[in-house]
């Protein structure tokens, strides 16, 4: 009985023993986008979003604009701050039906529309020193578009996915104003 019972205990310690030498293993991508003199955050210095849903609404057609606070953080914040789009901001229809067509965005950074042009924020309204290195909040907003100035957006007839990407250019400008 005693050789019975020593040969379950030892098949009992080989079991514990053989799943306690698998080991997990785990693997975290890290990286980080520098810019030592300028970055567009959100107001409590974490990143902004890598994603947003715009939602659509099927009784106009449009989508519903979306809204987050930011803050600019700078390294001199007596130097003005131009921001600018790197291209055309809009939606492409990637899974659609016959006729869809891409969707221009609107993108306004503290209620200026911005462009492919910089759009020039003086230092002297954007930074009022209350955080150290970071500018006011200011809204960051993205609605549904129009590729024509000062006309209502078209809306949106085919359903689908659409996906693009939005990317804003932060520049500080060489000189002290």
């Amino acid at each position: 009985m005693k050789a019975q019972g020593r040969k379950a205990m030892l098949a009992l310690v080989l079991a514990a023993a053989s799943t306690s030498a698998h080991a997990m293993h785990a693997e975290i991508k890290v990286w980080a986008d520098v810019d030592t003199t300028l970055a567009l955050l959100k107001p409590d210095g974490s990143p902004l979003y890598d994603q947003v849903q715009l939602s659509f609404n099927p009784g106009t057609g449009l989508l519903m604009p979306w809204s987050a606070p930011v803050r600019v953080f700078s390294n001199d914040t007596g130097k003005d701050v131009a921001v600018r789009l790197a291209n055309a901001a809009r939606l492409l229809p990637v899974v659609a039906a016959p006729g869809a067509k891409p969707v221009p965005l609107d993108v306004k950074l503290n209620g200026q529309l911005l462009g492919t042009t910089g759009q020039l924020y003086p230092a002297g309204d954007l930074f009022d020193g209350v955080v150290p290195g970071a500018s006011i909040v200011m809204p960051l907003a993205i609605a549904h578009g129009s590729d024509l100035p000062s006309t209502a957006p078209d809306p949106i007839t085919a359903a689908g996915l659409y996906e693009g990407t939005v990317s804003i250019i932060l520049a500080q400008l060489t000189a002290a104003p």
